[in-house]
């Protein structure tokens, strides 16, 4: 403050004075401006699994740091009772992207096959290896009657966020399982089975909580 007061002083003097010699001068002044630059952040989600043959064995390529190849469009397998087959739906947070609620849904065709197979009811753990719902937090099922297809919610346990890098999530599960205990003749009637798996991310900010931001996504 002490300094600032002088230089008012002095500015003032020297007014003063050139005003004694010349008689009018123009006011001293000053004129700034505060550049502001504004970015739009994102959110940017992939979703990819391991390449397998149809046996469920991974074959994809090695890269030079030992990772392999892996598909964002899926695999085709051979069903046989009691085998097990690699499937390990996995979502990465991409760099830059801002802090996230994540979730991942999982539809399963002949929905009515399967809830007769399994006694009535059907849970997507009956058919799959992996999944810890400590990690992924089941919220629900919305079974469709007339397209015969159950979707499965999972959500993240918390948010995420990979601003300085990209952010690899544990899988949802690990292995697609066909029970030993299933017949051959019921094994025919999901000769079409599919597992659809898909992946959402939505900014946090904005919204109260997970349920507000997902009741506002559109897919």
């Amino acid at each position: 403050m002490k300094r600032i007061k002088t230089l008012a002083i002095i500015f003032s003097a020297m007014a003063f004075v050139t005003m004694s010699i010349l008689g009018a001068v123009a006011y001293l002044q000053d004129s700034t401006a505060v550049k502001n630059t504004f970015t739009v952040g994102e959110v940017d989600i992939r979703l990819d699994e391991a390449i397998v043959d149809n046996g469920g064995v991974p074959v994809g390529d090695m890269d030079q740091d030992g990772v392999q190849d892996r598909t964002e469009t899926g695999n085709t397998y051979h069903l046989i009772p009691g085998k097990s087959y690699t499937k390990d739906p996995t979502m990465t947070i991409e760099e830059g992207s801002e802090e996230s609620y994540v979730r991942l849904l999982v539809t399963v065709n002949c929905y009515e096959e399967l809830t007769a197979i399994f006694d009535g009811s059907f849970l997507l753990e009956q058919l799959v290896e992996g999944l810890d719902e400590q990690v992924w937090v089941f919220e629900g099922v919305a079974v469709d009657t007339n397209a015969n297809t159950a979707t499965y919610e999972y959500r993240y346990y918390k948010t995420v966020s990979a601003k300085d890098a990209e952010l690899k999530l544990q899988p949802l599960f690990t292995k697609l399982t066909v029970p030993g205990t299933i017949t051959g003749e019921e094994l025919t009637t999901i000769a079409n089975l599919e597992m659809d798996v898909e992946g959402h991310a939505i900014q946090v900010t904005g919204f109260e909580n997970a349920d507000k931001a997902w009741e506002s996504f559109s897919r």
